[in-house]
């Protein structure tokens, strides 16, 4: 039969020449130009004499192998096997385009519009279970091109030569003498991603466009891409999204199906979406939110161009920078991924600004519960500050000025604000303040010893001590080991002090709040004279709180009869001037206190100096029963005080028994008082002691 084959195939080649032709181009689908040839022929195509030759050869071949021939076109130089297979049946089987002559069919192959699907070179192990009808089989080596029609029956349809167009089974071909293997072809899908202003990089490729191409799967009913193959796609400040069968499409993952020529061969472009950073430009105070816009995956980090402005926290999305400082200038702001020192998908460039004037504040206490309160407007503005009471009936405030003065009223409780305006007392309020007003505090109360020696200290206590209260005193007398504690030890200053105190405590306003009185040193005692008809009683009267317990009166030149603070005096028919003292003591010690008056056998006269020693004025009054008093002077005195030189250092007339000396311009000292109605002078010693 290979004979007989052969034979055939002479005949066919003999047609080959001798006949017009004309030079053309056709396309593959895929775009790519094919040299062909469109041959003019004139029937008969072959002489009587050959074809009948082919026909007997062709009757032979089928006759010997029991097969069939079918002749289903008849012989025709317009076309031959790679015109009919590759350009002139479509992929259902379907003759769709003229007939052409090719020589070569592998641009259909190289530029992928078919793809090899198949290849046997051992037909014992033929299967076509996955190759679909309409495919293309190239006869390798023996340069055949047919087109399956029939997998299950072994049935093809190709031309030979300029001869027939021939439907038979796959070895049965004039063409399978030299042939090494049949490779079945079947459209491939192609798909190009389109970069869309980012970029494809791997180590073979390297443009903005990537072909993918391949058999189609599922027996030709799709398959799904998601992402081109064997590439990185980039693009610069940029997310990609997916995507689309247009330039601003919607982003998807597309199922890609290879049903007809129209669906397997399209552009898909990749849709991005800028990453940006969005938060404020400026930053002047406090903190601020940053967050990465369209951020790629994984984790982002970020980094800050000057920390010493603004810092950033080091990972997540958002960030939360944070002003440093008081310096100003411009930070940028790097989203990053990898790491702190990683790539860099976005930069935001803000501005440091001047941190913002303080907000005005208003200072002072939370609470008041009595008396006055200070309050200031810290960072006030320009002009005159006015001030308004929520509620004047608990609270008044001083109603222009900075600071002011808040006074409690009334006895009711209750929290006030207190506003700082400007412009008027009804102008803009620009600050605020709550004051609770509480309960009026109980006053204090002291407890304590009345008398204090020198030497020991004694403990002194108030009660309803509160917060800003502080014990004072009176004079220099005494020492206060801790002024701002509720119980506190008390000394006595010097080991010669002697005179009346006042112990107090005092709110932070310098108010007092409660006093006590109390003794310091030695007693001091004052004598007073009553002298009625011939009797002459003395009375010692003790300074406050001096705790005075015995009493030891004396007298000369006459004779005194004492009990406790009362003595009556004696003159004994003695004219003159005569003395009565009395000694009184305490717990700190003792003084002797003097007195006198001058006796003229008919009555006497003398005077009282109180307080005796004094600081600054004494008390003077004039005691008389004296004939000589009785009938002279008027009731006018004269009153001299003589230093140790005898020098007079004051010297003026009173009316009447009783008035105030002033003696605050005398030294510390011992003195002389002489006071004279003009015929009677008495005289006494006054000490200064400060």
């Amino acid at each position: 039969m290979k004979n007989i084959l052969l034979i055939i195939t002479i005949i066919l080649c003999s047609f080959y020449s001798g006949f017009a032709q004309q030079a053309t181009t056709v396309y593959t689908p895929y775009g790519t130009a094919v040299s062909a040839t469109h041959y003019t022929v004139t029937p008969p195509v072959f002489k009587q004499d050959e074809l009948n030759a082919f026909i007997i050869a062709l009757n032979e071949v089928y006759g010997v192998t029991g097969e069939f021939p079918d002749t289903i076109g008849g012989p025709s130089r317009t076309y031959n096997c790679h015109g009919y297979a590759w350009h002139m049946v479509n992929i259902s089987g379907t003759v769709i385009n003229t007939p052409v002559w090719i020589n070569d069919p592998y641009p259909y192959i190289d530029d992928c519009s078919y793809a090899e699907a198949y290849f046997i070179n051992n037909l014992n192990n033929l299967d076509l279970q996955s190759v679909p009808d309409s495919a293309k089989v190239l006869y390798y080596s023996g340069e055949h091109s047919a087109v399956l029609i029939d997998k299950y029956n072994d049935e093809y349809i190709s031309k030979w030569g300029p001869g027939f167009l021939v439907r038979h089974p796959l070895t049965s071909t004039p063409y399978n003498v030299n042939t090494s293997g049949y490779g079945y072809f079947v459209p491939a899908y192609r798909i190009v991603f389109n970069a869309n202003g980012g970029a494809f990089s791997t180590s073979t490729l390297g443009s903005n466009t990537v072909t993918y191409r391949g058999t189609p799967k599922n027996n030709g009913n799709g398959g799904s891409v998601s992402a081109p193959p064997d590439t990185t796609l980039s693009f610069s400040g940029h997310t990609f999204l997916g995507w689309a069968k247009t330039s601003n499409g919607t982003p998807s993952i597309y199922n890609v199906f290879w049903v007809d020529e129209d669906d397997h061969n399209y552009t898909l472009y990749a849709i991005w979406a800028p990453v940006s950073i969005n938060g404020a430009d400026q930053l002047c105070s406090g903190t601020g939110q940053y967050t990465l816009q369209n951020p790629p995956s994984g984790t982002i980090y970020w980094t800050s161009s000057n920390t010493s402005l603004l810092t950033v926290t080091s990972s997540g999305n958002p960030a939360t920078a944070t002003r440093q400082g008081s310096s100003t200038g411009s930070v940028t702001l790097s989203a990053r991924t990898g790491s702190v020192s990683g790539t860099v998908v976005a930069t935001k460039t803000v501005t440091v600004c001047a941190l913002p004037p303080p907000p005005p504040v208003i200072n002072g206490a939370d609470q008041l519960c009595s008396g006055t309160g200070q309050y200031t407007l810290q960072n006030p503005p320009v002009g005159t500050i006015y001030w308004t009471s929520s509620n004047t009936s608990l609270l008044t405030v001083t109603s222009s000025g900075n600071p002011t003065t808040a006074t409690r009223q009334g006895s009711s409780t209750g929290s006030v604000t207190l506003s700082a305006r400007t412009g008027s007392v009804s102008g803009t309020v620009v600050a605020t303040k709550t004051v609770t007003v509480c309960a009026l505090p109980s006053p204090p109360v002291i407890s304590g010893s009345s008398l204090l020696c020198y030497g020991s200290s004694t403990t002194f206590s108030a009660t309803n001590w509160q917060s800003g209260y502080y014990w004072d005193k009176s004079n220099s007398l005494l020492n206060i080991s801790n002024s701002s504690s509720s119980s506190t030890s008390i000394s006595v200053a010097g080991s010669s002090s002697q005179g009346a105190v006042t112990l107090s405590v005092k709110n932070s306003s310098g108010t007092t709040l409660a006093t006590y009185n109390a003794w310091v040193g030695a007693p001091t005692v004052y004598i007073y004279p009553n002298f009625t008809n011939d009797t002459y009683d003395f009375t010692a009267t003790p300074a406050a709180n001096t705790g005075v317990n015995v009493y030891s009166w004396g007298a000369s030149p006459g004779s005194i009869s004492g009990n406790g603070t009362s003595a009556i005096y004696y003159p004994n028919g003695i004219t003159g001037w005569h003395d009565i003292w009395v000694t009184s003591y305490n717990n700190c010690g003792s003084c002797t206190s003097y007195s006198g008056f001058s006796y003229d056998g008919r009555g006497g006269s003398t005077f009282v100096i109180s307080p005796n020693p004094a600081s600054t004025e004494v008390e003077i009054s004039i005691y008389d029963n004296s004939e000589e008093s009785r009938s002279a002077g008027g009731g006018r005195y004269t009153v001299t005080i003589l230093d140790s030189n005898d020098t007079v250092v004051f010297q003026r007339t009173y009316s009447g028994k009783q008035f105030t000396v002033p003696v605050s311009s005398l030294s510390n000292g011992t003195y002389i008082v002489e006071i004279s109605n003009g015929k009677v002078t008495n005289t006494q010693q006054l000490v200064i002691k400060r």
